[in-house]
């Protein structure tokens, strides 16, 4: 055997990835523990920026959308069977840019506007927790029709930060912000009892047809009310 042949098999394996796979565990570690540590009341309760758009479009994503998504393949197999969902896969992939796509502009859109805000419970540098105050009605992001009424949206709050009262702070905050920026009244919807109890216990809001609200001119003319069928509506007056 020669001595570089015996130098190939004897020689120790080339580690020298493991650094670098060991710092990025290390990072992760210390935010679980970062998550793990914080309490509610270290939380701080910020306006968002233009610059923290990205992480709450990924906040929101996961909470609204991800579980949507068609499981991808793991083998071979699943890869040639999911070749007849193609279609599906197509058709999802469309979805999923133009959802990411419209969520970036409605979140720059609101930033922008006068009486738009986005609040954020923020842990450190990441975004945990977030809620829309929009000022726009469906189809009109232009807000040319602001009258004191507008909508909470997007309210979410990061799975392992449920149940711990960020969400009626932010809640609250995003009301007192809403009667400071001059609203009359705030809608939203919802398909969660959760959610639902929340706002009417620590928001009082109370529950409201879809005729009643700025958005169903809208639902009409753009055909929604399927989508729409299991929807709460609700409603609060700031004056």
């Amino acid at each position: 055997m020669s001595i570089n042949r015996f130098q190939a098999i004897h020689s120790p394996p080339n580690v020298s990835h493991l650094p670098a796979l060991q710092d990025r565990r290390a990072v992760q570690k210390n935010r679980a523990i970062q998550f793990q540590k914080a309490s509610p009341e270290e939380i701080a309760l910020q306006t968002a920026k233009p610059a923290d758009v990205d992480k709450v479009k990924q906040l929101s994503w996961k909470t609204f959308y991800a579980n949507k998504a068609l499981p991808k393949p793991k083998t071979c197999m699943e890869l040639v069977l999911n070749l007849f969902k193609l279609h599906q896969w197509v058709r999802q992939w469309v979805n999923q840019y133009l959802t990411k796509r419209v969520m970036h502009v409605y979140s720059n859109a609101v930033l922008a506007h006068p009486q738009g805000q986005i609040n954020l419970a923020k842990n450190g540098s990441d975004v945990v927790g977030c809620v829309f105050l929009s000022p726009f009605a469906l189809g009109d992001w232009k807000g040319k029709n602001f009258n004191g009424q507008g909508w909470i949206t997007d309210f979410a709050i990061d799975e392992q930060w449920r149940g711990k009262g960020l969400g009626k702070k932010l809640l609250q905050k995003t009301l007192a912000d809403a009667r400071r920026l001059g609203y009359k009244r705030i809608f939203l919807d919802t398909d969660n009892p959760v959610a639902k109890d929340l706002y009417i216990k620590h928001g009082g809001f109370v529950p409201c047809d879809i005729n009643d609200t700025w958005m169903a001119p809208h639902i009409k003319k753009y055909k929604l009310r399927e989508q729409f069928q299991d929807t709460v509506y609700l409603v609060k007056n700031l004056e």
